[in-house]
């Protein structure tokens, strides 16, 4: 007979550092109320200009002196990092770091998403605040606080979008072998399995690396970038779900992070019977495969506000540069 044990060290680090949630508090945008948050802060439909609507600023409280005084600490040997991250971009920067001692009596930080030109946040961004040990020196493990990360506290705060942000996870590349270099933007498969696999594990989606700045400025042109990115993206999307519709497999379960997940939810919420979309696009019918794909681009353009931002694009009088 045979015993398994599992023995489970408490990372007593950690736990010592969540004393420190009560220190920071967050505001969304200017004029909002400092509260404590949990990881998820705001949630909001794809599309959502989160560089405009949103100026999150963060609270800090004062620290006691002698907080770390029972591990053998001073807030010298402390330090406070934040950083931003672009989930759609896979992009993470460190916005500022300061040493604990020199910010004792607390302060308050403003995050201008406008600062970030390289971030574009159309699938939301996060604020991730970090606070460790300054100087990592490893071979010394007498210390009562010695961890391999030295990290005292950690939290994430998120704004998101309510769409499976697993569909829209954009990277940057050049086009494959085979295709033409002036390819804009293009989704890379590297399998059919659209129903047994993860979504990263299918497909990602590549925008042409020597367009990364202009992609950027395209985000943020308050004329048609609104507009402009929503009807790439609706593009895109429509090719995803087509593409899932040719492949799944209806006789087995979906596993959770899925295309076959992302793309039935979506049908479902539009009355579209994902099982019959299958069968229609693994059919012979051509016509009936043609109707139904406009149907499912006119809900595309739906969900995106395609119709909405155009609507709003205003041309008469504009004179702007080819920069703005």
């Amino acid at each position: 007979m045979t015993q398994k044990f599992n023995v489970v060290r408490e990372d007593f680090l950690f736990d010592y550092g969540d004393k420190l949630s009560s220190v920071f508090k967050l505001s969304p945008r200017k004029g909002d109320e400092f509260l404590h948050y949990e990881s998820i802060v705001e949630t909001h439909e794809a599309g959502y200009d989160f560089v405009s609507e949103c100026y999150p600023s963060i609270q800090m409280s004062a620290i006691a002196p002698n907080l770390f005084e029972d591990v053998g600490l001073s807030l010298k040997d402390v330090e406070l990092k934040i950083s931003i991250k672009d989930p759609g971009l896979h992009s993470r920067v460190l916005f500022l770091r300061y040493c604990l001692d020199d910010i004792k009596d607390g302060m308050k930080i403003e995050i201008p998403l406008t600062n970030f030109k390289e971030m574009a946040f159309y699938t939301g961004f996060s604020i991730g605040i970090n606070i460790g040990v300054i100087n990592t020196d490893h071979s010394n493990t007498s210390n009562p606080l010695w961890h391999k990360s030295r990290n005292i506290y950690s939290h994430e705060y998120q704004f998101k979008t309510s769409f499976k942000e697993s569909a829209f996870n954009i990277k940057y590349g050049l086009p494959v072998a085979g295709m033409s270099d002036k390819a804009a933007y293009f989704i890379h498969w590297f399998n059919d399995e659209v129903s047994s696999r993860a979504s990263d594990e299918v497909f990602e989606i590549i925008v042409n690396e020597k367009l990364r700045d202009q992609n950027i400025r395209l985000e943020r042109n308050r004329h048609f970038g609104q507009f402009s990115s929503r009807l790439i993206l609706s593009d895109v999307f429509l090719e995803l779900i087509l593409t899932c519709l040719s492949f799944a497999d209806l006789d087995a379960d979906p596993v959770d992070e899925s295309l076959h997940k992302v793309v039935e939810t979506f049908l479902s919420g539009y009355g579209v019977d994902f099982n019959d979309s299958v069968s229609v696009y693994k059919g012979e019918n051509h016509m009936l495969k043609n109707k139904l794909t406009m149907i499912i681009r006119s809900y595309v353009q739906e969900f995106f506000e395609v119709f909405d931002s155009f609507e709003q694009v205003s041309f008469g009088g504009y004179r702007g540069s080819e920069s703005e």
